[in-house]
């Protein structure tokens, strides 16, 4: 994924996609500690990597390194920069019990409802409307929208935008004036800052569905949940957090988001920070969970993202038809490097399907910060577990899962079906990289090259491979390799790996330092 400037939101524009790839953009027998002893540098030796994976044969399951711990949301979206006097309602008071609820026909519209109703009050809204100008939510207070009532914007504008801490937002129906232009409306918005966040929001069961940027946008959101809303038909994304802390994105339903007009990107569900901001006033997302999401038809780029996020677990959430399903990928700083990469990022137990896709990319991309096949500056790490993976893979980087620039990063219990010239992409920079029990089935390729189970594309890799087993099917190509290497300067152990059905185990370049132990044919 492109990372996103503020001053692109202003003018109502994406950003130019950036030309590296970043977006492509059983009960163990306990843990094994990936993390090394100081006296190897925090990096675990040759010797101690290969006597932990052998402690583990016939034990079922590796165990994890240091992943993120927090079930908090994530904040991604295109950037607007809080404009002077808006968003960031102050206050840290615990809500008050409604004293009274309103009925929005009681007054002549929503908004003068919303200005009648008291701080932390109910109001029930029971009529549809129309309106020209955003409905803005300046006070703690729930707003529960009856069945059949809908909120329609007339021009390109947000519809709801929450100004104060302590919002719900139920059962709201949200339609905006069109989709089929990139700009800037959102179903709903709330624009903050660093020292003023708005705190505890909840948009929980609502329908929102044609704007012109997204459904939901949150900048600066704090201790927020977004769930059980059914988001389609949008521009350029569905949830859209930056520099987000403490929140959760779950159950809901991301479908149809086009990348039209301007748009160089596009996303179901995005975890990010605005790049062109200094990092103590645009900080990281942290601790965000998304979980249990269904997204789907997000053609042209990706399905769930983060860019630098830290402590973002992204876990049982279902995607079909996402050019990338999940991207876990850095974030530049303000003079374009790449710099901040994710961290602590866990990516567990999804199911990404390309489904019909004419040419999917990666099921999922987990990547540091660092330059093409060069130098990391920040190592990804985190883990990557129990996920299926269906239908992806293609170009030189693509693949169903592809990996670079990590430290210590886990990979285990993959099932990737149908991949297309390789299953999973070790590219470049990986250090202690553990892979094990990945279950490979069916490879195929668009050319003449001969598919790989795994594809140790570049240099400078350290990695512990075990128990992989490759399964042929009806109309899989023949002459698939098990690990091919071709390009030295890797470090490579391979456990109890079996490669019976390829047409050769290993191809690897005598460049790179190889071990096989108790591995098949």
């Amino acid at each position: 994924m492109s990372d996103v400037r503020v001053d692109d939101v202003r003018r109502g524009h994406g950003v130019t996609p950036d030309t590296a790839p970043d977006d492509m953009s059983g009960p163990s027998s306990g843990p094994v500690d990936l993390r090394g002893s100081a006296d190897t540098g925090g990096r675990l030796g040759r010797r101690a990597m290969l006597a932990a994976a052998l402690g583990t044969l016939g034990a079922g399951v590796l165990a994890s390194s240091p992943v993120g711990r927090g079930d908090a949301a994530h904040a991604a979206g295109e950037p607007t920069a809080p404009a002077s006097g808006a968003p960031g309602a102050a206050g840290t008071a615990t809500p008050g019990a409604p004293s009274g609820v309103r009925r929005s026909s009681a007054s002549a519209t929503l908004a003068a409802a919303i200005a009648g109703t008291e701080a932390h009050g109910t109001l029930v809204v029971d009529r549809s409307e129309t309106t020209a100008v955003p409905v803005v939510v300046d006070r703690p207070m729930t707003l529960l929208f009856e069945a059949g009532v809908e909120l329609r914007t007339t021009r390109d504008v947000s519809a709801l935008v929450v100004r104060a801490d302590d919002v719900t937002l139920r059962g709201a129906t949200v339609v905006g004036s069109g989709s089929a232009t990139s700009g800037k409306a959102r179903g709903v918005e709330v624009v903050a800052t660093v020292g003023a966040p708005v705190r505890r929001l909840r948009v929980s069961g609502c329908s929102i569905s044609r704007f012109s940027y997204g459904a939901v946008y949150l900048e600066h959101v704090r201790d927020f949940t977004v769930d059980g809303n059914v988001l389609t038909d949008l521009a350029y994304a569905g949830v859209m957090l930056f520099s987000c802390l403490d929140g959760t994105v779950r159950g809901n339903e991301v479908t149809g988001v086009h990348q039209s007009g301007s748009f160089p990107n596009s996303y179901g569900i995005a975890v990010n920070r605005y790049w062109n901001q200094s990092i103590d006033v645009a900080p990281r997302s942290e601790r965000i969970t998304v979980a249990d999401n269904v997204v789907s038809d997000v053609p042209l780029w990706e399905g769930i993202d983060t860019h630098g996020g830290r402590e973002v677990t992204i876990v049982g959430n279902r995607l079909t038809g996402c050019a990338v399903g999940i991207a876990v990928v850095p974030c530049k700083s303000p003079d374009g490097a790449t710099t901040y990469a994710p961290l602590d990022c866990v990516v567990a137990s999804n199911t990404v399907d390309a489904g019909t896709l004419a040419v999917p990319r990666n099921g999922i991309v987990f990547k540091g910060a660092g330059f093409g096949s060069g130098t990391a500056v920040e190592e990804g790490t985190g883990a990557i577990l129990d996920n299926t993976v269906t239908g992806y893979g293609g170009d030189t980087l693509d693949a169903a899962v592809c990996v670079y620039f990590t430290s210590g990063l886990v990979v285990a219990r993959s099932v990737l079906n149908g991949s297309i010239a390789r299953a999973l992409n070790i590219y470049t920079g990986n250090h202690d990289l553990t892979v094990v029990d990945t279950l490979v089935t069916g490879l195929t390729s668009r050319t003449t090259q001969r598919p790989s189970v795994i594809d140790v594309r570049h240099h400078d890799n350290s990695a512990l491979i075990v128990r992989t087993r490759y399964v042929a099917t009806p109309g899989s190509r023949a002459d698939a390799v098990g690990l091919y290497a071709a390009v030295g300067g890797s470090t490579l152990d391979l456990v109890d790996n079996d490669w019976t059905a390829t047409a050769r185990a290993v191809y690897c370049s005598v460049e790179n330092t190889l071990a096989r132990l108790h591995d098949g044919a």
